[in-house]
């Protein structure tokens, strides 16, 4: 098992931020390969973001948490950037922490935290 301070390297520091339908922020699997099984809860800021509103985004294809399971699972190979998106409002600018679980089918669930600062939204304005 990976400790939790090893786990919470996979984040890609300075990548959490505010988007038009929500937060996003990017993981970097470093550590082995992993299938995921299940995912979330998801906190931030004290919001928790349970598996229908937690968007995965792997090269071109997405999925939403709750659309992944055992029977359903999602390879996360090494060096792929995996993006995650939790719908709903917009943080505030500032730092937070983050805590993320994910069950894995190769070694159950686990669950590790960062902390990152946020600007601001993603508006689509120039």
């Amino acid at each position: 098992m990976f400790p939790a301070s090893m786990l919470s390297r996979l984040y890609v520091k300075g990548s959490l931020k505010n988007v038009a339908d929500g937060v996003e922020f990017t993981l970097n699997n470093t550590l082995d390969y992993a299938t995921l099984v299940g995912v979330g809860p998801v906190i931030v800021a004290g919001r928790t973001y349970e598996a229908p509103s937690i968007r995965i985004a792997i090269g071109e294809k997405a999925w939403r948490g709750d659309q992944i399971s055992y029977s359903n699972p999602v390879a996360a190979r090494m060096f792929v950037p995996i993006r995650i998106t939790l719908e709903g409002e917009p943080l505030p600018e500032g730092e937070h922490l983050v805590i993320v679980a994910v069950t894995t089918q190769e070694i159950g669930r686990v669950k590790f935290d960062f902390k990152d600062s946020v600007a601001g939204a993603e508006t689509g304005a120039a």
